[in-house]
């Protein structure tokens, strides 16, 4: 992030200059005046002259710098991944006046690219409407419902000793769950069978191979581990001093016999 970020200004020069425009960084975000809660922090805006040297526009650009190029279509395109052309859509909700976003994008150290995606009002409402629904939630302090364990840890750090009816289709989806362990269980006892029929065979050998060609490595390594039970036994008081809590929530499944019913 700290890289892409120091890039940044030489990737936004190197659009300009390939125009012979000036592009800068603004120094304020821009809020939409139909959406206030809608703000856009741009990388640059070009002031867009004619042959005159009359100012006829203004273009957004929009640096990226990735490690690859996973979701990045032909060049001059606007083939962008998904979550930049929504990125690109809130910035022209927020300006009015852009009836573009360029991208101007460095994948790697070396490959640079440009894409454009054009102003499309109707997606924008439609974005904009699923905004203002989660910004009335955030005024309102109604988070949206949880869709993944993960979501529901923000929520619920802590649990409450009580029980839940579960749905038809939760049941299913414990008895699922018992199948994939179940399934999960006797390939890891297959797994260990054969990887024991390797390390025989390997004894010794760091290396398992056919001709010059690698096919396993059991190498030897040290590893210097903290004897906890060892060190709270000997310095009860510095262990107490660097303790910490923390919430944690283990799940047991314990309804796969229930679930088959």
């Amino acid at each position: 992030m700290r890289w892409g970020t120091l890039k940044e200004g030489v990737v936004l020069l190197e659009w300009a200059t390939r125009r012979g425009v000036f592009a800068s960084k603004p120094d304020l975000p821009f809020v939409s005046g139909r959406w206030p809660f809608a703000r856009a922090n741009l990388d640059g805006i070009a002031m867009i002259t004619d042959a005159g040297g009359n100012m006829v526009g203004s273009r957004i650009i929009e640096v990226k710098c990735s490690r690859s190029d996973a979701g990045w279509g032909e060049q001059g395109t606007d083939e962008v991944p998904e979550a930049y052309r929504i990125q690109a859509l809130h910035q022209m909700a927020c300006c009015q006046w852009a009836d573009r976003v360029e991208f101007a994008v460095l994948i790697g150290a070396s490959d640079y690219r440009e894409y454009t995606v054009m102003r499309d009002d109707a997606a924008i409402e439609s974005l904009m409407m699923i905004e203002a629904r989660l910004w009335q939630r955030v005024l309102d302090r109604d988070p949206p419902p949880p869709t993944t364990a993960e979501d529901v840890a923000l929520l619920h750090p802590v649990s409450r000793p009580i029980a839940r009816e579960a749905t038809p289709d939760v049941v299913e989806a414990v008895a699922t769950i018992g199948r994939i362990k179940a399934e999960m269980a006797d390939l890891e006892k297959e797994e260990k069978l054969f990887s024991d029929i390797v390390k025989v065979c390997m004894g010794e050998a760091e290396v398992l191979a056919v001709g010059e060609i690698e096919l396993a490595t059991w190498r030897s390594s040290a590893r210097t581990d903290v004897d906890i039970k060892a060190l709270r036994a000997a310095q009860p008081a510095l262990c107490k001093e660097f303790e910490r809590t923390a919430a944690v929530r283990r799940f047991l499944l314990k309804g796969s016999k229930a679930s088959k019913h």
